[in-house]
């Protein structure tokens, strides 16, 4: 199945983008604006079914109508947490339907995929597909600005090494992951130290 990711003209994101933070209303993840290349997600690569099914448990519940985002109320979302684009509300202002909500996750979790192997590299995809099914997970709860904030330098800097016990165990001390419930990390902990959920 192809998965198509289509934010318009990137000259009028760009704009966009550059005049949100010109008023200073809006404090946006640049990437969540750039260009996604329409390509089918590798079903052999990560277990898409599990890592959706685990984000529904923990990031729940999905709304097929426009809310404001719990963690920053800067930002509209819809589905499993789908954030929107500035203006992007009015195309919802009806609600989306199951299916609908399938693929705005689906293009989210693409470009899960390309932040996480932006963010290491090729180690990325060298790890085994439970551990890359657990940073993946991270990524879309955390979202890309915070994961790849000095914060979690360290962290990487043991998933670099392949270090998965001291990463699983530096989980602990990461500051947004610190307010997610004790299921949630343990979750994570699991498969990043042993390799299991």
């Amino acid at each position: 199945m192809i998965f198509i990711y289509q934010l318009g003209s990137l000259r009028a994101k760009k704009q966009m983008v550059e005049a949100s933070i010109q008023q200073n209303t809006i404090k946006q993840e640049s990437h969540l604006f750039r260009p996604i290349e329409t390509k089918s997600l590798d079903r052999s690569f990560v277990n898409w079914e599990h890592l959706k099914q685990s984000l529904r448990h923990f990031e729940g519940p999905v709304r097929k109508q426009v809310y404001h985002d719990t963690t920053n109320h800067h930002f509209k979302s819809i589905g499993l947490h789908h954030i929107l684009e500035q203006g992007e509300d009015a195309k919802y202002q009806d609600g989306i339907s199951d299916q609908e909500i399938e693929l705005l996750l689906e293009k989210d979790l693409q470009r899960c995929l390309l932040d996480c192997r932006e963010w290491l590299g090729d180690k990325f995809d060298s790890f085994d597909p439970i551990r890359r099914e657990a940073l993946l997970h991270l990524r879309f709860g955390l979202g890309f600005q915070e994961l790849n904030s000095e914060s979690y330098n360290q962290f990487k800097s043991f998933l670099q090494r392949f270090e998965f016990s001291k990463a699983a165990e530096e989980l602990n001390s990461l500051p947004l992951v610190q307010k997610w419930n004790q299921e949630r990390i343990r979750f994570l902990q699991n498969a990043f130290q042993d390799g299991l959920f």
